[in-house]
């Protein structure tokens, strides 16, 4: 069910409580010269939508939101809320859902850079809400819910024109991006325009690999630091036949998610 044809006298009778709201994350940010600066935001908004679809029921869905934390990209161009006000603007948002009812939050993202914040704002909002027992909120990339199927989507050690290995494992405006946004989106892509780039450190700690492989230090990088056109991966490998594996195969395990939550 969309939020946004609910009234505010059918917030009792729709049962709010009961149901999971699910809040799609974007970012609007570069994404080399072949996809939009909505890509992100894009992707997760197709993702609730489809969990949406499949449990309409038990979801409450709002619109997407757009901005993201993503000072990362200023150099190839982006529109960002600084970290402290992303925060604050998460907070302030489930504060209001709570007010209005809702014990099931879950924020479902399309942007790395959303997760630092992110869950800084659930860390935040716990003490704040200590006595509400039944109030569960859940932040999500929606990446991280079949690691297997996106590995096996990308190829993550193809060698640059150089020699040297090209790690593709953070993924932005790669090929796993840009499958998932020739099935979603097709007009807006042009692979035409479509370059490669990533790290070739010699040093698999410093390669850009620490989103997706749980590495076991963390440091902070900007997009020009792994990448001369603003992409890290290998885009031209892209397929709209893969961007339906990896929606279908990510929505169903979102789904599955969805179903446990709401037991919770």
């Amino acid at each position: 069910m969309d939020f946004d044809t609910l009234k505010a006298s059918e917030l009792e009778t729709v049962g709010i409580a009961d149901k999971a709201v699910i809040v799609p994350l974007g970012a609007f940010e570069q994404h080399g010269h072949h996809l939009p600066f909505s890509t992100d935001t894009t992707i997760a908004e197709a993702i609730a939508r489809r969990v949406e679809e499949a449990l309409p029921k038990d979801v409450l869905l709002l619109r997407p939101l757009w901005l993201g934390r993503s000072n990362q990209h200023a150099v190839f161009g982006t529109i960002s809320l600084d970290t402290r006000t992303y925060v604050d603007v998460l907070k302030g948002m489930c504060r209001s859902l709570v007010s209005m009812g809702a014990r099931k939050i879950l924020l479902i993202s399309g942007h790395g850079g959303n997760e630092i914040p992110g869950k800084m704002a659930l860390v935040e909002l716990k003490p704040e809400f200590s006595h509400l027992d039944d109030l569960h909120i859940v932040y999500a990339s929606h990446w991280r819910f079949d690691q297997e199927l996106v590995d096996a989507e990308t190829d993550e050690h193809l060698r640059g024109s150089n020699g040297g290995r090209l790690d593709s494992g953070i993924d932005h405006a790669g090929d796993i991006e840009t499958s998932l946004m020739l099935y979603l989106a097709e007009e807006t892509v042009d692979m035409t325009q479509v370059t490669q780039g990533g790290s070739r450190s010699g040093s698999d700690y410093k390669r850009c690999r620490i989103l997706n492989k749980g590495y076991p230090i963390y440091f902070t990088i900007h997009a020009d630091e792994w990448s001369e056109s603003g992409v890290n991966g290998i885009p031209a490998s892209a397929s709209k036949a893969s961007g339906k594996r990896l929606f279908d195969g990510l929505t169903r395990k979102i789904v599955e998610f969805v179903r446990d939550f709401l037991t919770w």
